[in-house]
C-alpha cells in the first residue's frame, strides 16, 4: 500500500507541473504576448490579368519560380496561427510590359487579423521574364505503329488538317519542326480512322515543351487493303548521244508493294516509270522518275517516284595486233597460214576497252572438216561482252593444207 501511495504522489506532482507550465504560457501569451517575427517560405504567387501578356504580343518564359518567401510580424499568439494557406499573393500583369525582365507589383493579403506580412527581401514587386510571342505553321506527321494482318498493306495516312499552328515564346517556337501523332494498326485488315493528339517536336524528334498547338487534335485515316509485290520497270526512249555508251540503267527500288481490291491487284504484274529520254543523258547520273500507278491501287508508304541510277561511259576505239591460231585441226594434215598476225579494231566503253589485252582475245581460223587443198578462211574473234569488233584486217586468210 505504501508503494502505491508513493506512485500516486509522483503522478500528482507531474500533473501539477504541467498545469503550472500551461498557465504560465497562457500568462505570457495573454498578458505579455510579445511582438515576434515568423518566416513562411515558398508561398505561391497568382498572376492576374495574364491575358494582357498575349495581348502585348509577349509570352511567359517557362520554368520561372512564382513563389515568395515572407515575414509575418505580430503578437506571438496571433502569428502562431498563421500558415501559408492564410496568405494570398497577387502579381498584377496589368502594367506596361516588354521583352526581358519586368518588375511586376505584388499585393499580399492575409486572412488572419492583427499581423503584418511583407516579402522577405522587402520588395513590393517580383521580376518576371517575358519573351516575344511567336507563331508559325508546321506540318503534321503521323507515325504508324504495329503491322497489319499478313497479306495486307497500308497507305500513307491521310491527315486533316495537314498543318497546324504552334505558338509560344520565340526561343521555343523556333525549334519546332513538326507536330507528331501516332496511330496503331496492329493486326488490322480494314481501314482505320480516328482523332489523334499531337506533340510538337524539333528536327531531331525531341518533344518541345511549353508550346501551344492549334488544333491539338487531327483526324487521320489509314487505308488498309490486300497487298502484292511487283517489279519496277524503267521505261526509256531515244538513243544515247554519239561518243557515249549506255552502261546500265538500274532502279534503286527493284520492287514495290501495292495495295488495292483484289480485282485490281490481279491485273498488275509490274509498275512502270515515266519514259526516260536517253538522248538527253550525257554522263552517269541519278534521275528521279515518276511512277505510272494504275487506277484502283496505291503504293505502300505513298511512294510516287523512284531514283534511277544511269551509268554512261565514253565510247573509245582500240586497235590491237593479235597472233592468229588454227582451231579444229586434224592430226592427218599439216596446216600453213599465209598470214600469222591480224589487226583488230575494237569499240566499247573506256573502262572495258582499256583493260583488254592478248589474254582476253583470241583470233583464229576454223578449219574443221577441211581436207587437203588451199582455202580462204574468215578470221574469227572470240566474243567479249559489251565490245564491238569494228574491223579485222585482213578479214580472210589463206590456209594451205597438205597430207602428212
Amino acid at each position: 500500500m505504501a508503494i502505491k501511495s508513493e506512485k500516486n504522489q509522483k503522478m500528482m506532482v507531474v500533473m501539477i507541473s504541467i498545469l503550472l507550465a500551461f498557465f504560465l504560457w497562457l500568462y505570457v501569451m495573454g498578458e505579455k504576448n510579445p511582438v515576434q517575427n515568423k518566416p513562411i517560405t515558398d508561398v505561391p504567387i497568382t498572376l492576374t490579368n495574364l491575358e494582357l501578356v498575349a495581348q502585348s504580343n509577349l509570352a511567359l518564359v517557362p520554368e520561372q519560380n512564382f513563389t515568395l518567401d515572407l515575414i509575418v510580424t505580430g503578437r506571438a499568439f496571433d502569428i502562431s496561427k498563421v500558415t501559408a494557406s492564410d496568405i494570398k499573393i497577387n502579381a498584377d500583369m496589368g502594367v506596361s510590359l516588354k521583352r526581358g525582365y519586368n518588375n511586376i507589383p505584388i499585393k499580399i493579403i492575409c486572412s488572419q487579423k492583427g499581423v503584418n506580412v511583407v516579402s522577405k527581401n522587402g520588395l513590393s514587386y517580383i521580376k518576371i521574364k517575358l519573351d516575344e510571342l511567336a507563331e508559325k505553321t508546321v506540318p503534321v506527321v503521323v507515325n504508324i505503329r504495329g503491322n497489319v494482318k499478313d497479306g495486307y498493306g497500308y497507305t500513307k495516312p491521310l491527315v486533316r488538317p495537314s498543318e497546324v499552328k504552334v505558338s509560344g515564346p520565340t526561343d521555343y517556337v523556333d525549334t519546332v519542326f513538326t507536330a507528331v501523332g501516332e496511330i496503331n494498326i496492329s493486326g488490322n485488315y480494314t481501314n482505320i480512322s480516328g482523332s489523334i493528339s499531337l506533340i510538337p517536336q524539333d528536327k531531331n524528334g525531341i518533344p518541345v515543351s511549353h508550346i501551344n498547338i492549334s488544333p491539338k487534335y487531327v483526324d487521320a485515316t489509314v487505308s488498309i487493303k490486300p497487298s502484292k509485290e511487283v517489279p519496277v520497270k524503267v521505261n526509256t526512249y531515244g538513243t544515247i548521244a554519239n561518243g557515249k555508251i549506255l552502261g546500265d540503267i538500274k532502279a534503286q527500288l527493284k520492287s514495290l508493294v501495292v495495295i488495292g481490291d483484289s480485282k485490281y491487284l490481279d491485273k498488275i504484274n509490274e509498275i512502270s516509270t515515266t519514259a526516260l529520254d536517253l538522248s538527253k543523258i550525257t554522263n552517269s547520273c541519278t534521275i528521279p522518275l515518276a511512277l505510272n500507278v494504275p487506277m484502283g491501287v496505291n503504293v505502300v508508304d505513298g511512294v510516287d517516284s523512284i531514283n534511277v541510277d544511269i551509268t554512261v561511259e565514253n565510247k573509245v576505239e582500240k586497235t590491237m595486233n593479235l597472233p592468229l591460231t588454227i582451231n579444229n585441226q586434224s592430226d592427218n594434215y599439216d596446216y600453213n597460214m599465209l598470214q600469222q598476225v591480224v589487226s583488230v579494231k575494237l569499240t566499247g566503253a573506256a573502262n572495258i576497252i582499256n583493260g583488254l589485252n592478248e589474254k582476253n582475245l583470241n583470233a583464229f581460223l576454223d578449219v574443221g572438216g577441211f581436207t587437203e587443198g588451199s582455202y580462204t578462211v574468215p578470221v574469227t574473234l572470240n566474243q567479249i561482252d559489251s565490245v564491238e569488233v569494228s574491223a579485222i584486217t585482213p578479214e580472210n586468210v589463206t590456209v594451205v593444207i597438205t597430207k602428212k
